[in-house]
């Protein structure tokens, strides 16, 4: 049988497979982690939102 887990994330001290894991405050920092290891593992490049000298969101791509 499978277990409930997030992408690269092999060490928690979280189990994914408990309902609570999945609730906002938990799963609000454990995505944002899993999502990178995801990028990296494809190679893709985050995109970093940034806002210039006339305060314009301006889109710039970073490394993981």
């Amino acid at each position: 049988m499978n277990t409930a887990k997030l992408f690269g994330i092999s060490y928690s001290n979280r189990d994914f497979s408990q309902k609570d894991a999945w609730g906002k405050n938990q799963f609000n920092s454990s995505f944002p982690a899993s999502l990178a290891a995801y990028l990296e593992s494809k190679n893709l490049e985050s995109i970093y939102l940034i806002l210039d000298e006339n305060l314009k969101i301006q889109h710039e791509k970073i490394t993981t």
